[in-house]
């Protein structure tokens, strides 16, 4: 996982619509921000966007957001 993730930077250039979602995560894990990225999640009904440590590949969110960018 932590091998395919891509930086949580690319998500907010591409998804502006999705900044305040993206700055409420920065601030509830302010501490550890920098090591954030995120995996496409593919849905039956929605694709969503996994938000990932890149350190740890621990899942930390799971927000609806298109992550195709």
């Amino acid at each position: 996982m932590i091998a395919h993730s891509r930086p949580l930077e690319d998500l907010e250039q591409k998804r502006a619509e999705a900044e305040p979602q993206l700055a409420a995560l920065k601030r509830e894990f302010a501490w550890r921000a920098k090591d954030l990225g995120f995996l496409p999640v593919r849905a039956r009904k929605q694709d969503l966007t996994a938000i990932i440590d890149r350190k740890t590949g621990e899942v930390i969110k799971v927000l609806p957001i298109d992550p195709w960018v």
